[in-house]
């Protein structure tokens, strides 16, 4: 019924494109696509490694402007970078082979808390064990063990989920914040602007007295000299 066929082996799908017409068994070969799972993975080594830089970048002070990062002292940042790094750093449970953790398959942390990677090591290990480093990223879902980046991503959306989620909790809490200071602001602004006619009313009856002083002194200075 299609030229697509998902259920012959598993795990792999043929494209039907053309009528061989031939006699006897066609030769398939199938092989592990190490290339392109090694891009996923540096792919996943660059987000990390631009979230790390954004954080830096937004959380320091700055000795000579003498200015603080947006996100400087902020906690739901440090709740992310330190579940990040625990993720990161931590073997993954549940594993039993060699490759357990990042360190086993040339994923380091550098001395700034970047991320790289051995690429002969991790060809190494995907030739020894490709299921094992897979398992080491993703979720089996034969053993229901766990990878890094699967814990990563549930962490992630925990973390952003409108139901509690650390960062949305955050957002909400500076949301009601501004919105507060900018009633209080509004309600000051409203005294300010009372205070302000308060204050030419008597300025304009001050200038008023004085007119009137000034008359009755000329008409005294008049009466003085007549």
């Amino acid at each position: 019924s299609s030229n697509v066929v998902g259920d012959a082996i598993s795990g792999v799908t043929f494209s039907l494109i053309k009528d061989t017409s031939v006699s006897g068994p066609i030769a398939v070969t199938v092989s592990k696509d190490s290339s392109a799972v090694k891009a996923k993975i540096q792919s996943f080594l660059t987000a990390f490694n631009d979230l790390r830089s954004y954080v830096s970048a937004n959380t320091k002070y700055d000795p000579v402007s003498k200015t603080r990062g947006a996100l400087m002292g902020e906690m739901a940042v440090n709740t992310v970078s330190q579940g990040l790094v625990s993720l990161i750093g931590n073997a993954v449970a549940g594993l039993t082979g060699t490759y357990t953790s990042l360190s086993r398959v040339g994923i380091t942390i550098q001395k700034d808390g970047s991320l790289a990677m051995n690429a002969t090591k991790m060809d190494a290990a995907m030739a020894a064990d490709y299921q094992g480093v897979v398992d080491l990223f993703s979720k089996n879902l034969t053993t229901a063990t766990e990878g890094v980046a699967y814990k990563i991503q549930a962490k992630i959306d925990e973390w952003i989920s409108p139901a509690g989620g650390a960062i949305a909790t955050r957002k909400s809490g500076l949301s009601d914040t501004i919105r507060r200071l900018s009633a209080q602001m509004a309600e000051k602004e409203s005294a300010v602007a009372v205070y302000e006619r308060a204050l030419k009313d008597r300025y304009s009856r001050m200038e008023m007295l004085v007119s009137r002083l000034r008359n009755q002194a000329g008409a005294l200075n008049s009466l003085a000299r007549w």
